[in-house]
């Protein structure tokens, strides 16, 4: 056991990793609690792991998605006429002549709603 807490005292001292005064950006020891260059204190804005303790807790949070309804309903209007243009062709159109098929506003309608689901 005794060999072991040596090792690991031993590994800890030599991966003393650096880091930047995030005051004035001079290059400071993780194991400094102040900055040689500027004396900011660093015990607040420096962690082990070279996060900054408030962007630590922004990352931590999920971020909140919202359904933009705008965008929907626009997606819905482009996807709705699309296919009214295809059914009415169709219907117009002679047996075996020809109709359009409205694949552009339909898709870009799809896509919107799509967009306007997840942005």
């Amino acid at each position: 056991m005794q060999v072991q807490d040596q090792i690991f005292e031993n590994n800890s001292i030599s991966e003393e990793r650096e880091y930047e005064c995030s005051d004035c950006g001079t290059s400071v020891l993780e194991n400094d609690n102040v900055c040689p260059q500027c004396g900011a204190s660093l015990e607040e804005t420096i962690s082990l792991d070279g996060i900054n303790h408030d962007e630590r807790n922004n990352n931590l949070q999920p971020e909140a998605t919202t359904i933009d309804g705008y965008e929907i309903g626009v997606g819905f209007l482009w996807l709705i006429g699309g296919i009214i243009v295809t059914v009415v062709t169709y219907n117009i159109a002679a047996p075996g002549g020809s109709y359009i098929i409205a694949l552009g506003p339909i898709l870009h309608g799809a896509l919107k709603v799509i967009k306007g689901l997840f942005s």
